[in-house]
């Protein structure tokens, strides 16, 4: 009898335990808008050696992602520059439309959004670039 009750304890201590919550927290969503924040462009040569690093001016804007769509505007007109249709596809936005390619999330918070770019070929053969683009809400 005492070993059944001790294997019964044992087996109540093991199914308790095993019994967490999930601590998941919820995907933030990326639907709504980004206001720009900054731009870095990323220089590698060709063994994949950071060269240079340096902010890129670009005009004020935000963006909006709504069903399928990116749209960007000028922040200080709130005038549509542009328009695309994107999928979201895990941490990869696809837009078809685009020239320079799929942007990568690297980060995405309730305020913040960090997307890095494809690499792309330098001046110099064997040399490319890649862009980081923030925003925040």
């Amino acid at each position: 009898m005492p070993r059944l009750f001790a294997l019964l304890l044992l087996c109540l201590t093991l199914l308790t335990a095993s019994c967490k919550k999930d601590s998941t927290s919820p995907v933030p969503e990326l639907e709504g808008r980004w206001d720009f924040e900054s731009c870095t462009i990323y220089e590698y040569s060709s063994d994949d050696k950071l060269i240079d690093q340096r902010n890129w001016p670009l005009p004020p804007h935000y963006i909006v992602f709504s069903a399928g769509m990116i749209t960007k505007y000028d922040a200080t007109t709130n005038l549509k520059n542009d328009e695309r249709p994107y999928t979201h596809e895990g941490n990869i936005l696809r837009y078809p439309s685009f020239p320079k390619g799929d942007l990568n999330i690297v980060e995405l918070t309730t305020n913040k959004l960090t997307l890095l770019g494809n690499k792309e070929p330098n001046d110099i053969p064997g040399h490319y670039i890649v862009a980081e683009l923030k925003h925040t809400r």
